[in-house]
């Protein structure tokens, strides 16, 4: 990528990401959720979830399946993680969570 190609990316992203302030609480800067994984699939999932803390955002909540649950968490403690996919009700169980996020 050329020099004069990087300016108008940085800038576009500098209009995106939320600058960081002392007086936001947790959550303020972007509330995000990931769905997807499986047993033998758990890096989408983390990688989406983990790019996402890396922009900014606060708060990045998984919802995948009981399989890829404890493996995703184990990749690292600052996401939050759902098991619920593999449940029978799951649409009902991640359907409160939807109106919390961004």
């Amino acid at each position: 990528m050329s020099s004069e190609n990087k300016s108008p990316l940085l800038e576009r992203a500098r209009n995106i990401v939320p600058h960081l302030e002392t007086d936001r609480h947790k959550g303020q800067a972007g509330r995000i959720g990931i769905v997807g994984g499986s047993l033998e699939y758990t890096g989408a999932p983390y990688f989406a979830a983990i790019s996402a803390l890396k922009v900014g955002a606060d708060l990045v909540h998984v919802f995948c399946p009981q399989a890829a649950a404890q493996v995703i968490k184990s990749y690292s403690p600052e996401l939050i993680v759902h098991p619920l996919l593999d449940s029978n009700n799951a649409i009902m169980q991640i359907e409160p969570w939807l109106e919390r996020l961004h």
